[in-house]
């Protein structure tokens, strides 16, 4: 079963930063454009992998962000499981997802984090594995192309019945589920889209989705769209029972 409900954000500024409480799941907020001060900063955290990424984007502003948001992440996370961020490890999935190899207090630390032009949505969580992703709603794409290609028919009809700009919007909105979800399974884009209908009711409160990787204990994921700002649209995809989302800016 998966649970979809819509949620208007506020961000709140966290000085100091909260604990993370075993029913929460965290929510970062951040722009991506930081000064030169804060990147040289933010770059020293960064490992000699990441670093040689970093080195190898040849458009300044593609490699600005990407240190920006290597090192933001650090930076939260060491918060979360203590340390520096520059000794943090992370063990990397066979899609490219990362996780922290170590358990924290008996506990593990999820995460995951997207970014879409300039700025970036962090996710934190315990023992709950979970996905995130976000697009800018001034994204130029041909969706209709893509939702018939890509996406079960009844998604496609669904998308292709709204006339533009909310078609585009609802377009966004739905390949943020596509994808958070993906990337809560750890394997990212890299499924067939319409091996699950999510999109085909836009406002929908629940739905059941037939997952044989849930196993024969069975289970359920939570999702949840997010509208960051009126620029950007997200979703949020975590196992399991709802948790009390927190907003906080960075």
């Amino acid at each position: 079963m998966l649970l979809v409900e819509e949620s208007n954000i506020e961000w709140l500024a966290a000085n100091p930063r909260p604990p993370l409480k075993s029913a929460e799941i965290h929510l970062w907020w951040a722009c991506l454009q930081v000064d030169a001060r804060k990147r040289r900063e933010l770059e020293s955290t960064l490992s000699a992998r990441e670093r040689d990424r970093a080195a190898r984007l040849r458009i300044d502003r593609q490699r600005e962000r990407y240190i920006a948001g290597r090192g933001i992440a650090r930076e939260l996370l060491s918060h979360y499981i203590g340390g520096s961020p520059a000794t943090i490890r992370f063990a990397i999935g066979p899609y490219g997802k990362p996780s922290l190899p170590n358990r924290v207090d008996g506990k593990q630390i999820c995460f995951n984090y997207t970014d879409s032009q300039g700025m970036a949505l962090y996710a934190f969580a315990r023992d709950c594995e979970l996905g995130i992703d976000l697009e800018g709603l001034a994204r130029k794409i041909q969706y209709q192309r893509i939702a018939t290609r890509k996406f079960t028919r009844r998604e496609a009809e669904t998308l292709l019945s709204i006339s533009d700009p909310q078609g585009k919007q609802a377009f966004l909105a739905c390949w943020t589920r596509k994808e958070a979800y993906g990337k809560a399974k750890g394997f990212g884009i890299c499924y067939p889209l319409d091996s699950v209908e999510l999109c085909s009711d836009q406002h929908s409160s629940a739905m059941i989705i037939a997952d044989d990787a849930l196993g024969e204990h069975g289970g359920y994921w939570t999702l949840q769209q997010l509208h960051p700002s009126s620029d950007f649209v997200a979703a949020i995809v975590y196992a399991g029972a709802k948790r009390e989302l927190r907003y906080f800016s960075f």
